[in-house]
């Protein structure tokens, strides 16, 4: 017996102590002495028939499990899916590339800048170039960098103080508070194009577009003085302030007790 047998062996005692443990003592000691009667042999011999046949599919699924066959063939089909995705990755980075040559980038023009220092290197690499024109070179391409540099710094202060400014005018303004967010993404379209306005200038364009393009609204209708066409008034006035008979008869009878 080899050692996986022992502790099958052992286990199959252990769980017939459990279930009967006076039978599993005698059939211990029976076992120890080596003789007892024909129902224990029966009964031991049953279940070592049964460990028996359980070390035997254990043993037969140690067996599969340490097949050369099965490892190999597992191996192939981890190896060919592995080949598989990398072929399928390798035949989508070429149809990338060929995508992207049949449509190039858009071709964008040079700066003045970038022509001035290709016009300077083709300078520079001629050998017979003189010194005091080659320092000239170098001395103009140092100071244009701590312009630009200058330049962007100024920049970026002013839009930050424009930005400081904007913020207290919707503070105090609702109006540029409600078109804030457009007045940033109408500057960012705008210095694309190489403008820059402030931003509160900005709001005053966006305010009065929206009112330049809102419907016109109708203005109602107010009636024009002594154009009232209600419920005729009688007037006994005659034109020219005079009064008639029937007015000047109620007058002189105005304190006449009847």
């Amino acid at each position: 017996m080899n050692f996986k047998e022992w502790l099958q062996l052992l286990s199959a005692l252990f769980v017939l102590l459990a279930v009967d443990p006076k039978a599993g003592a005698g059939d211990a000691g029976d076992a120890g002495a080596g003789d007892g009667d024909d129902d224990a042999g029966d009964e031991d011999q049953g279940e070592l028939d049964l460990d028996a046949g359980d070390a035997g599919a254990g043993d037969a699924g140690d067996q599969d499990t340490d097949d050369p066959v099965a490892l190999k063939a597992a191996r192939d089909k981890a190896t060919k899916e592995a080949a598989d995705a990398k072929a399928e990755g390798e035949r989508h980075r070429l149809e990338a590339e060929d995508l992207r040559r049949r449509v190039p980038p858009p071709v964008v023009p040079p700066t003045e800048e970038a022509r001035r220092r290709e016009t300077e290197d083709r300078e520079l690499a001629d050998p017979k170039l003189d010194a005091n024109r080659r320092w000239q070179i170098e001395a103009n391409r140092t100071l244009r960098e701590t312009k630009s540099r200058t330049d962007a710094t100024l920049a970026q202060a002013q839009d930050l103080s424009d930005k400081a400014n904007f913020d207290l005018s919707c503070a105090t303004n609702k109006r540029f508070a409600a078109v804030k967010g457009e007045v940033e993404e109408e500057l960012k379209k705008a210095r694309a194009m190489g403008q820059n306005l402030p931003r509160e200038a900005m709001a005053y364009y966006l305010l009065g577009k929206k009112v330049a393009t809102a419907p016109e609204k109708k203005p109602a209708v107010t009636p024009k003085p002594g154009t009232d066409r209600g419920a005729p008034v009688r007037s006994d006035v005659r034109p020219g302030g005079k009064m008639t008979d029937h007015q000047k008869r109620a007058k002189r009878l105005e304190n006449v007790n009847i």
